[in-house]
């Protein structure tokens, strides 16, 4: 930009979601919200899906900003006097040489640099994921009775653990006799999931999971599984003997638990043996069910593990629970790894955890139930579905919906299975109500269904200038929807960094994309833009408003002071710069020299040119 003024100065100045193909579960495809990936394991390019163009814009505007507490800052003293700064400067990101670093994984390390963040670390998982999620503790709507045998369950169920290297599947006749023998569960072979996480004494362990023995004795139909209580990778055996009557008993010395089969066992008095045997010990049994099963009642909740309703997914796990859509496609590579971008959902989990959100049982306890901090006794990894609803309650579920055929409309209920949690329910394999609960609901719209949470991909404009009203263009689903006979649509919420936040009527809106225009008079900041429709947001996408450069005044010769706004930050070697041209006397000739800056600052710089007296000034801002 160029402006004269007196003294004849003038002034230059110098997100976004992965939607996936359509696919059948699992793994669930990949249109809404955060796509079920590991950020530890992304590259740039993986990062510019969501941090394009923009981003320089977006950083230097924080220019003189304070720095929130607990801020992963590349250079934390940028003026080297032992103490971190309280406000960012150039040099808080750029080396002495501004040698440009684009590639995001440079600075912003670890394995998921997401949930470094203050916000992460305080459990407001809503201001990055919108109302996909809950954040714990925030008063949404969590059932408070007991769950029963068509409530979600919380892991993986059914016949797809024989496929899972580490649990064994010991066979019975239905006599309830099995060969004598040893049977060790260690951590040898290819895993069915790795998980690296801190463990005591800040050492590093690798645990393979899950370390389970499958049974079905005489008696009933019903798998019997004998595993860790908390997942923990020690090594134990179990050794099975026949006689009478039935008994079980665990030898801490050894880590053996020894159990005689007797011919008239059921299931439930099997685990109700173990469980008694191994009372306190890191070994427990858990009863298998298929959700109809009314002797599950008589035990504990986490003395059960259902095995799902039919049809059971590509995995071999049944319905009646989040695994069944959200999983791998169980595809592995050479070390027994997932080979695919897509993860199950428990190690996803898992890396939220690998954070530094305080010490190791408060980073677990997020999900799982503590009854005590002591590593040997361990927590409680039984806890129930109703953990899960703190981040996941029924109000925010039941309104996850894509657009299944590309019509351009989601209607709740009326949608093909498999792209959400409403769209269908047409029966077992036709339902996404069968997925999650194991049945058929029966009704056209699920509870506390109606407007349907919106996805943001991306904005087409990321940085825009003050001062003009502009028009802006959203990528993404559900911004308008159809429930029984009410339409919902979107309006638009611009949020500034102290968190002021105006609302914005769409200039145009269908359900996957969404027209706005930011008025010129909004002031230059880093803004979140978000779709809200009823009581729901969007994640947010962020567009910087670059400040327009006004120059009010400027006076001197030698020393030249100017005065305005946007003139944004200033360091040496940066490119930031003031010059002038000056016009020698006596030749006539006209050259550009450039000052030495004695001060900047957004609103006033002073540049000195010496003895010379400059005709027009040019500041060249980081802005352009």
């Amino acid at each position: 930009m160029r402006r004269k003024v007196p003294v004849s100065v003038a002034i230059v100045g110098v997100a976004v979601f992965l939607a996936g193909a359509a696919r059948g579960a699992p793994p669930v495809n990949q249109t809404i919200g955060m796509p079920d990936v590991l950020t530890g394991a992304l590259e740039e390019a993986d990062c510019r899906v969501c941090h394009g163009s923009g981003v320089p814009d977006r950083h230097h505007l924080l220019y003189g900003q304070p720095i929130p507490e607990g801020s992963a800052v590349p250079n934390p003293d940028a003026d080297g006097d032992g103490v971190p700064d309280t406000i960012y400067v150039c040099l808080s990101c750029h080396d002495e040489n501004f040698t440009v670093v684009r590639d995001c994984t440079v600075c912003h390390s670890g394995s998921n640099p997401h949930h470094t963040t203050p916000a992460a670390a305080g459990l407001d998982c809503v201001s990055c994921h919108g109302d996909l999620v809950d954040n714990p503790g925030d008063g949404h709507y969590v059932p408070t009775y007991s769950p029963s045998l068509v409530t979600p369950w919380r892991g993986l169920n059914g016949d797809g653990y024989e496929n899972a290297a580490g649990v064994k599947d010991l066979a019975s006749d239905g006599s309830g006799t099995v060969e004598p023998a040893d049977f060790t569960v260690t951590q040898a072979g290819p895993p069915f999931y790795t998980v690296t996480t801190i463990g005591a004494l800040g050492t590093t362990h690798t645990r393979n999971e899950p370390n389970q023995l499958k049974f079905k004795p005489a008696g009933d139909n019903n798998d019997v599984f004998i595993g860790s209580t908390h997942h923990g990778g020690e090594e134990y055996s179990v050794v099975f003997n026949t006689g009478s009557p039935l008994a079980a008993s665990w030898d801490a010395g050894t880590q053996t638990l020894s159990v005689t089969l007797d011919t008239t066992q059921t299931a439930l008095a099997l685990v109700t043996a173990i469980n008694d045997a191994t009372l306190g010990e890191d070994v427990e049994a858990v009863l298998g069910y298929d959700g109809e099963d009314p002797i599950a009642d008589l035990l504990a909740p986490e003395h059960y593990e259902p095995t799902g309703g039919d049809p059971a997914n590509s995995r071999g796990f049944g319905a009646g629970s989040c695994s069944y859509c959200h999983d791998t496609d169980g595809t592995l590579d050479a070390n027994g790894d997932p080979a695919g971008i897509i993860w199950d959902n428990h190690t996803l989990h898992h890396e939220v955890m690998d954070s530094s959100w305080g010490g190791y049982p408060a980073r677990c306890n997020i999900c799982h139930d503590y009854a005590t901090v002591d590593e040997q006794s361990g927590p409680n990894f039984n806890s129930a579905i109703r953990v899960c609803e703190n981040c996941h309650g029924p109000d925010s579920l039941h309104n996850i919906q894509a657009d299944s055929n590309g019509d351009g409309t989601i209607v709740v209920g009326g949608e093909d299975a498999g792209y959400g949690h409403v769209g269908r329910d047409a029966g077992p394999g036709d339902s996404d109500c069968w997925g999650c609960h194991g049945f058929a609901v029966g009704r056209a719209v699920a509870p506390g269904s109606g407007p349907v949470i919106p996805t943001v991909y991306s904005s087409d404009l990321k940085a825009i200038d003050a001062g003009i009203d502009t028009a802006v263009t959203l990528t993404g689903s559900s911004f308008t929807n159809v429930a029984g006979d009410t339409q919902y649509t979107s309006a638009v919420a611009l949020t500034a960094a102290d968190g002021s936040s105006v609302t914005l009527t769409p200039d145009l809106m269908d359900q996957g994309a969404l027209g706005v225009t930011i008025p010129g008079d909004t002031p230059p900041g880093n803004y979140n833009v978000q779709a809200v429709k009823g009581d729901f947001a969007s994640n947010p996408a962020v567009i910087s408003i670059k400040p327009e450069v006004i120059i009010t005044e400027a006076t001197g010769r030698g020393t030249v002071t100017i005065n305005g706004s946007g003139f944004g930050g200033y360091a040496a070697g940066s490119g930031t710069s003031v010059t002038a041209t000056v016009t020698n006397r006596k030749t006539k000739t006209t050259m550009t020299v450039e000052a030495a800056v004695i001060s900047w600052s957004d609103t006033t710089i002073e540049a000195y040119f010496g003895l010379l007296s400059p005709n027009e000034v040019v500041v060249n801002s980081v802005f352009g």
